[in-house]
């Protein structure tokens, strides 16, 4: 089973701090890590409303952040599956986010980290 990652953490902190714009960790992450993938071009144009990822982009973009974040794609894929209209990168984004937060949260709750006052 995988750590909880310092990604994830920055991930909830960045959430916490007003959701997701292009300077986002996520949307950041990924146009770092996949600079030739639209991703780069759609996370610059996430302010303006008009960018929509299509339903069937969407197991692409899980992949992804699958692969960025450790987070099962399985697990960010999850209620996606009968989704038929296309959805705004903010929107989705902010879903994977809240995703990898929840997975993050439940490997917390199973391995609690242990800190010097504990011991």
């Amino acid at each position: 089973m995988p750590e909880v990652t310092d990604f994830g953490r920055r991930l909830r902190v960045a959430r916490t701090w007003g959701g997701f714009t292009r300077q986002s960790d996520l949307g950041q992450a990924l146009a770092e890590r996949y600079p030739g993938w639209p991703v780069a071009t759609m996370v610059k144009r996430v302010e303006t409303g008009q960018v929509v990822v299509a339903p069937h982009d969407i197991p692409v973009w899980a992949a992804r952040v699958a692969e960025v974040t450790g987070v099962p794609d399985w697990f960010l894929l999850h209620g996606w599956a009968a989704r038929p209209e296309p959805t705004n990168v903010e929107q989705m984004l902010g879903e994977l986010a809240e995703r990898v937060a929840d997975h993050d949260r439940r490997l917390i709750h199973l391995h609690p980290i242990t800190t010097a006052k504990d011991n």
